[in-house]
């Protein structure tokens, strides 16, 4: 018998051997696959229910606005403004007496004005900081996240553009003459309180003409400057909302977004055409989203949400269905669509995260801890949910 024969076998089977660190890397890799299949399901999920885990008496509302501010709920009415926990501890409680307050935050800061009437408010987390007594209507108010205020007050032709700081003293101030320009119809301040951008829409020859205007106040003490930076024009357009953002700014138009660079100088970086007409408006301090209705071949009316990225490009476009009258982009980069009732929420890549119904009327939603966590404000209650 041959001996060499058996060690050849031998020999085969050992490199036919399964290598236990080999199996510790395959388990390792399908361990790591299955936690990442089930992650990934976790994010593409869209939940259909919620689960009320506590509910918080809130004083009865019907015409209370509510947002977050530093991770606490901050309201304002007619009445006043306050700043409470979720859970309902109220920190401060302002009074006044607006007809038409309308809200702008940028950073910690929050103002409160009386559109249309003469008086100001501006909060922090600490409460009110400063108040701001007009003696014009104010049209348009911004804020920025140094608390500076840009305020445009309109007598007939002439508007008067003014910058306050927090405590309420002037730093810079100019005019706008219709004849000229145009009227003013929006404006927003950055958030370094540097430029201002504004809307002026001109009707003197007959034909709509928008031309948007930079102004760079950045050395507040130079009193001969006119303080323009730069001039953008527009025929046969209207652009009644601006903003900037992060890195840059946007105007929006009837059908149209122009997305600017406002380095050292102010130029059009994108100008994005849409194939029907904007309803809806709102922006974060790195996205902008617009709403526009069209009809389908059933002659119904199909909403389509679009968000771009600040530098103009496209991130996704979403079909909305039913009608949703609020819209905006929560703290947490999420998009939240409701109408009291009918709630959607979109995860920041567009997969729609929640599509339900609320057993009570929601006045606002607000993210908490966790994927699944959120407070819903009601007309008198603070719920504390969990998407199920």
């Amino acid at each position: 018998m041959r001996d060499d024969i058996f060690e050849e076998e031998i020999e085969d089977s050992k490199t036919l051997r399964f290598s236990p660190r080999w199996g510790r890397i395959i388990l390792i890799l399908l361990i790591g696959i299955a936690l990442w299949a089930a992650y990934y399901a976790y994010c593409h999920n869209t939940y259909h229910h919620y689960e009320i885990q506590t509910k918080t008496k809130r004083p009865s509302s019907e015409n209370t606005n509510y947002l977050s501010l530093e991770g606490k709920l901050f309201s304002y009415s007619r009445d006043g403004a306050s700043l409470s926990a979720f859970g309902g501890n109220v920190a401060w409680n302002e009074s006044f007496d607006m007809d038409n307050p309308t809200c702008e935050t940028s950073g910690g800061y929050v103002l409160v004005y009386d559109r249309e009437s003469t008086s100001a408010n501006i909060f922090n987390s600490g409460g009110l900081v400063g108040s701001l007594s007009m003696t014009l209507p104010i049209i348009r108010a911004s804020i920025a996240g140094n608390g500076n205020v840009a305020v445009l007050m309109q007598n007939g032709e002439k508007a008067y553009l003014r910058m306050y700081n927090p405590s309420g003293s002037m730093i810079a101030s100019g005019e706008v003459h219709a004849k000229n320009t145009g009227y003013p119809i929006a404006m927003a301040l950055s958030s370094d309180a540097t430029r201002l951008m504004v809307s002026l829409l001109d009707l003197n020859d007959g034909d709509v003409k928008t031309t948007l205007c930079f102004y760079d106040f950045s050395d507040p003490s130079d009193d001969d400057s006119n303080h323009i930076a730069a001039n953008f024009s527009y025929a046969d357009q209207m652009i009644p909302e601006v903003t900037f953002l992060r890195d840059g700014a946007v105007a929006f138009g009837d059908q149209e977004l122009i997305f600017f660079s406002t380095g050292k100088e102010i130029a059009v970086r994108k100008e994005v055409f849409l194939p029907n007409e904007i309803n809806t408006v709102f922006y974060s301090a790195d996205r902008v989203a617009v709403i526009t209705s069209r009809e389908t071949a059933k002659e119904k009316k199909e909403n389509v949400l679009y968000v771009y990225a600040g530098n103009g490009v496209e991130s996704f476009e979403r079909k909305i269905r039913g009608k949703l009258t609020s819209a905006e982009f929560m703290s947490n980069g999420e998009i939240l669509l409701h109408n009291g009732k009918n709630i959607r929420i979109y995860r920041d890549d567009g997969v729609q995260k929640f599509a339900g119904r609320a057993d009570d009327s929601v006045r606002a939603v607000f993210p908490w801890d966790g994927q699944r966590n959120y407070y819903f404000i009601t007309k008198d209650q603070s719920q504390k949910i969990i998407l199920r």
